[in-house]
């Protein structure tokens, strides 16, 4: 995604006004952003970053899902679902 011009798309964001959009907080947004702030962007340490933080929040959300309740479908119900 940074090679396809993810740098580029917040750098619009945040000319475009929307620096304190809540989306700006989301995973790798946050961090782009945070780089755009510096002089020079070190992409391979930006992708370090943003691996890290995607990984902080998919454990987190496994310790949230841990203690859901979760109710397993089978059969019938599920011809034609996509996942």
């Amino acid at each position: 995604m940074l090679e396809a011009g993810w740098v580029d798309e917040v750098r619009g964001l945040i000319r475009a006004g929307y620096r304190d959009a809540r989306a700006m907080n989301s995973v790798g947004y946050r961090q782009i952003a945070r780089a755009l702030d510096g002089e020079a962007i070190d992409l391979p340490a930006l992708e370090v970053e943003i691996v890290r933080a995607t990984r902080i929040f998919a454990r987190r959300q496994r310790t949230w899902i841990r203690d859901e309740p979760v109710e397993w479908l089978s059969g019938p119900e599920l011809e034609g679902r996509v996942e």
